[in-house]
């Protein structure tokens, strides 16, 4: 059986992923922008959020942070989700959300 290097792995795609980083900005003449929305005060969603934050410094994109409190409404963080949208090329709703 073959082991696998995870952190070769990581790095080789992190490699890549600066090559179609360059490649977009060439193109777009923007940096690429990545929005993480985080729902609530999980202490899990802090740690995910901080490798997040941390792989979009390394490949070169630039990212934001939205917290919106446990008890918004799902119409609510629609409503700020779709103006959030309008100005950044990614969003992701980091996992868990409160019920």
């Amino acid at each position: 059986m073959k082991q696998i290097d995870c952190i070769e792995v990581a790095n080789g795609m992190k490699s890549n992923v600066k090559k179609q980083i360059f490649d977009f900005k060439e193109a777009f003449h923007k940096d690429p922008t990545l929005v993480i929305i985080r729902v609530g005060d999980d202490p899990a969603s802090k740690v995910y959020i901080r490798n997040k934050v941390k792989d979009c410094e390394e490949v070169g994109i630039k990212f934001e942070w939205y917290h919106f409190p446990e008890d918004i409404t799902t119409d609510e963080l629609i409503f700020n989700i779709d103006d959030i949208q309008k100005e950044v090329d990614a969003i992701i709703v980091q996992m868990p959300v409160p019920k």
